[in-house]
């Protein structure tokens, strides 16, 4: 089979980047045998995707009001070397995902955060199969400042 990419561009910071399209899945909401999403409408998390509810992700704002909160960052160790929050702690989407990182929850609630915010509702999505008593909550946008990145 043919490998579909496309072209992602982000004109505020000049940034291209190419990635990989998967495949259409039979079950989808907008590609699939049964769409049940066929005009455009405005979501989170579009298409096949799913995320965290709404109510699960916070912004940059909410995210400095809270008290001590456990902070897991996804992004690769080289991103995090170069700038992160404090008190957040490095575990790259990769190995988390594969279950290669023990994971150490402190708080009552983990904001988890990436750069842009797609793999931080994976992640959050992960965490909760792996640790289904706890609340995680996910940081719209993925950045937490426009001078970060």
């Amino acid at each position: 089979s043919t490998q579909s990419t496309g072209v992602v561009v982000s004109p505020w910071h000049g940034v291209f980047r190419t990635i990989r399209v998967r495949g259409r899945r039979e079950d989808c909401a907008v590609c699939g045998d049964h769409p049940t999403i066929t005009r455009p409408i405005s979501v989170e998390v579009g298409g096949c995707e799913r995320g965290p509810p709404v109510s699960d992700r916070i912004t940059a704002e909410e995210l400095q009001t809270m008290l001590n909160p456990t902070i897991i960052d996804v992004r690769p160790a080289v991103e995090f070397g170069i700038c992160a929050l404090d008190r957040s702690t490095n575990y790259p989407i990769r190995p988390l995902l594969q279950g290669k990182c023990e994971v150490d929850l402190g708080s009552d609630v983990t904001i988890v955060v990436c750069r842009r915010g797609n793999d931080s509702q994976r992640a959050v999505e992960w965490l909760r199969g792996q640790y289904p008593e706890r609340r995680f909550r996910d940081l719209i946008g993925g950045r937490w400042c426009e001078t970060e990145d």
